[in-house]
């Protein structure tokens, strides 16, 4: 299996090896010299990407990577992996005509579906998916302008939640409580919008990110976030991993504790998602459950999430299942689901947030201490405030 990351600072990717290698896959990673992949000690090949931005760069690499690793399998390990992949393969990207054909059949075994793949980085896409196969998602609206935000907002009612079409880890998200700050939020956003046409279009041979960041204006569910990492062949769910979040690094940043337990809801949902992508390889969701307990899918996370490698305390093994269902094809054994539950605080979010939080006291803190160099490595990434002063 190859690991594709371009982002150096992903915390969930670099704990992927291990969990790969211990289920029985040969792991290379094509990732920039400095990214925290390359820092673990259960990469078998590492192969160097020369740049993180520059398309043609980038497809270069992944063909060399390729032609000298053989893999069977490809993940793109974040954001900017699973937008270059789906700008490649999706319509009007154009650079998937340039991709020899061994290395599109890679990724369809990988992924499933080529022409799919940007239907589960886009979130209106996704939803409008998720509306017709059943499964409940709060409305949302497109808007060009701010009487269009107005028009949602007086429909949905405050507070709602104004978000651009492609992000990832809770940025280009912004709950807004009242007019003004509906107003102000908009306007981020729309500079934002023109800001990525100009450097995508002009100086990175395409617009290859989020190739149209759309502005959503979306029903505000109050609730209890939730989350889902499933691996699935062939749009059969194989193994699918659950969990509420009980901390997150911010309103809408990602979780910090995770309270890992079987969800059949969000089961359910993931599972349909699945089946309507054809999906293949490894998929994530983000949900929000009510006080009543229903449960609303927000988005799809085309790429594997800091989760994945946290199956074994609850009696799930995603990677382990992906081998097994690779091996014994669409066989009808049954979806692996949590058997037991388990609080988790991951590393580092829950640490850098509050090094003195008591729940990386009363939960499973999940240090690598396994991995001194990877630990290492998170550790000169940790965030810095301006003039390069660290928060710890």
């Amino acid at each position: 299996m190859l690991l594709f990351a371009i982002q150096t600072s992903h915390f969930g990717s670099c704990r992927l090896p291990k969990a790969l290698k211990e289920a029985g896959f040969c792991v290379g990673a094509l990732a920039p010299r400095s990214s925290l992949v390359h820092a673990s000690r259960y990469v078998d090949e590492r192969f160097r990407l020369g740049a993180r931005r520059f398309e043609p760069i980038i497809r270069h690499g992944i063909e060399n990577a390729f032609k000298k690793f053989g893999p069977d399998l490809i993940v793109p390990c974040d954001e900017w992996a699973a937008a270059i992949v789906n700008h490649w393969v999706g319509k009007g990207g154009g650079s998937g005509r340039r991709l020899t054909p061994q290395l599109l059949q890679c990724l369809e075994r990988s992924l499933g579906p080529l022409q799919r793949l940007p239907q589960r980085a886009s979130k209106p896409d996704t939803l409008a998916l998720a509306r017709a196969i059943g499964v409940l998602c709060p409305r949302e609206t497109i808007v060009e302008d701010f009487p269009g935000c107005e028009k949602a907002a007086g429909e949905y009612g405050y507070p709602v939640v104004l978000k651009l079409s492609h992000g990832a880890a809770g940025s280009g998200v912004k709950v807004c409580e009242t007019r003004e700050e509906l107003k102000g939020a908009f306007g981020s956003f729309k500079q934002a919008q023109l800001k990525s046409d100009i450097m995508l279009r002009r100086l990175l041979r395409g617009d290859w990110f989020g190739s149209r960041l759309d502005i959503l204006v979306q029903e505000h569910v109050s609730g209890q976030p939730g989350m889902s990492c499933a691996s699935a062949v062939d749009g059969r769910t194989v193994s699918v991993l659950t969990g509420l979040v009980e901390a997150t690094t911010s309103q809408t940043g990602p979780a910090s504790v995770v309270h890992l337990a079987n969800q059949p809801l969000i089961v359910d949902a993931t599972i349909k998602m699945i089946t309507a992508f054809g999906a293949s390889g490894f998929v994530s969701f983000d949900f929000i459950v009510d006080d009543r307990g229903q449960t609303y899918l927000l988005e799809c996370n085309p790429r594997p999430t800091p989760m994945l490698h946290l199956g074994p305390l609850v009696g799930v093994d995603l990677a382990k299942a992906l081998l097994a269902g690779l091996q014994n094809g669409r066989c009808d054994t049954n979806c692996e689901v949590p058997a037991g539950e388990r609080t988790v605080s991951i590393f580092p979010q829950e640490w850098v947030g509050d090094p003195s939080s008591p729940s990386l006291r009363a939960t499973y803190h999940d240090v690598p201490w396994d991995d001194p160099t990877l630990l290492a490595a998170v550790m000169r990434k940790r965030p810095v405030r301006r003039l390069r002063r660290r928060f710890l």
